[in-house]
């Protein structure tokens, strides 16, 4: 079976976001998820991915997860302070108390 890990390891985007000089708005959900997961495997740090909704951002939650298994965090926050207010539950908040605490106590 081929290590997909090591197949991507010399793709433009990996080395891309290890070296810092772009982001990854311009590839597909998929591709994305792969080059993150694949960029955090060869070295190991805290990535940030701030993406335009809650949607996106949980759709990729949900892609990590399988890959990196405890090291994905996500941090929700709703896209207007009005919603916020009315969509928020205490999961919501819950999440967000686990996902900071877990950057403060494991960096």
């Amino acid at each position: 079976m081929i290590d997909l890990w090591q197949l991507l390891k010399d793709d433009a985007a990996v080395q891309a976001l290890n070296s810092h000089t772009e982001g990854l708005s311009s590839l597909t959900p998929g591709a994305e998820c792969l080059v993150i997961a694949t960029a955090f495997r060869q070295k190991p740090r805290n990535i940030v991915v701030v993406k335009n909704n809650l949607y996106t951002a949980q759709q990729l939650y949900r892609k990590l997860t399988p890959l990196l298994q405890e090291d994905v965090l996500i941090f929700n926050v709703e896209e207007s302070l009005r919603v916020e207010a009315i969509a928020s539950t205490p999961t919501m908040y819950a999440r967000q108390m686990e996902t900071l605490a877990d950057i403060v106590l494991n960096n």
